[in-house]
C-alpha cells in the first residue's frame, strides 16, 4: 500500500474547501430608470379635480402602466409648465418602450372640461436624475370630452449597437 504524505492530503482538502465556498461573481444589475413628462398648457387650463390627465406606457412584451400626471388632481393653469417623473417597472429597458398614451378623464355636458396642451416632452433618466434624454415629443393638442387621447411615439435616444455577426 502506498503512503500519501499527510501534508498533501491537507492541501487537497484546503483547495477543495476554498473552491466550494467561493462567492459567485455578482451579476450586474440594471439601474432604476425613470421617465419625466414635461407638459406645457396652452390658453385653456386643465381643471383638475375630476378632470385630469393620465399617461399609459406601452411596452414590448410587458403590460402598460398608468400614472396620473397632474398628481392629486391639481389644476394646471393657462400657459404653465408641469413636470411629473415616474419610475419604469423593474426589468423594463428603454428599448422596450413604444409609446405613451395621454388620456383625459373629461366628461361631456355643461360642466365638462376642455384643455389646450401646447406640448409634451418625454425624457428618460436613471437613479441620479442628473441627465435627461428625450425619447419623444408631441403637441399641440386640444383635449375635449369627445377627443380625450393623444398617442406619443417613444424611441430609444440612440441606435442599437451593430451586430458583428451581421456585418452592420
Amino acid at each position: 500500500m502506498r503512503m500519501v504524505p499527510l501534508g498533501l492530503i491537507a492541501l487537497g482538502l484546503t483547495l477543495a474547501t476554498t473552491t466550494a465556498s467561493a462567492d459567485p461573481v455578482p451579476s450586474p444589475t440594471r439601474p432604476q430608470l425613470f421617465l419625466r413628462f414635461t407638459v406645457v398648457t396652452g390658453n385653456d387650463d386643465l381643471r383638475g379635480g375630476q378632470d385630469n390627465v393620465r399617461a399609459t406606457l406601452v411596452f414590448d412584451g410587458a403590460p402598460g402602466q398608468t400614472w396620473m400626471l397632474n398628481q392629486r388632481g391639481m389644476r394646471w393653469a393657462d400657459r404653465t409648465t408641469h413636470q411629473t417623473t415616474v419610475p419604469l417597472p423593474r426589468g423594463v429597458g428603454i428599448n422596450q418602450i413604444r409609446r405613451a398614451i395621454l388620456r383625459t378623464t373629461f366628461r361631456g355636458g355643461l360642466n365638462g372640461d376642455n384643455w389646450n396642451m401646447t406640448s409634451v416632452t418625454v425624457e428618460v433618466t436613471d437613479e441620479q436624475k442628473r441627465l435627461y434624454v428625450v425619447m419623444g415629443r408631441a403637441g399641440p393638442k386640444r383635449f375635449t370630452a369627445r377627443d380625450q387621447s393623444l398617442d406619443v411615439p417613444l424611441a430609444p435616444p440612440f441606435a442599437a449597437e451593430p451586430d458583428p455577426g451581421k456585418g452592420i
